[in-house]
């Protein structure tokens, strides 16, 4: 029931950081492309901590500070590698990437929401963020982070 509660709040205040720390990560990666790879492992990590550790919460502050606040900040760390390496890898058909993209995250954005509901009133708030973590965690895309770099370990904006 504490997930529903302050589930309003918590997106509010993680779409909010998401979106008002774009502009500095985009900035620190354009300005030090070499750091993107370390901000994709950073980000994905931050955000299982912070899924992890909102299982265990007990209060409406603790949701907020766990998801609202720590899964924005690891999302923002996500994101914005992951925008620029579109950028870098898709040279001539970058609308086609761009559009592709953008169906992914809208389709992900109609499935989710209905997959979590299902999945929060089968097997409750822990159960839920705990299998999440481990989805996440272990995606089978998740290893390709270390991939995503050239042999010199910078992205293609920085050879």
């Amino acid at each position: 029931m504490l997930l529903y509660l302050g589930a309003g709040l918590t997106l509010t205040i993680r779409q909010g950081i998401l979106y008002l720390s774009s502009p500095i990560t985009f900035a620190v990666l354009t300005r030090w492309p070499r750091l993107s790879r370390w901000f994709g492992p950073i980000g994905l990590t931050t955000i299982a901590c912070g899924l992890l550790m909102s299982s265990f919460a007990t209060t409406v502050k603790q949701l907020i500070a766990t998801q609202g606040v720590i899964c924005a900040l690891g999302s923002g760390l996500l994101y914005a590698p992951t925008t620029l390496y579109l950028d870098d890898w898709f040279v001539r058909h970058k609308g086609l990437a761009y559009g592709i993209m953008s169906a992914g995250k809208s389709v992900a954005g109609i499935v989710l929401p209905f997959a979590m509901s299902g999945s929060l009133e089968r097997f409750g708030s822990k159960i839920t963020l705990r299998a999440w973590t481990v989805a996440i965690v272990r995606h089978p895309t998740t290893p390709d982070w270390y991939t995503l770099v050239n042999e010199n370990g910078a992205s293609c904006r920085s050879s």
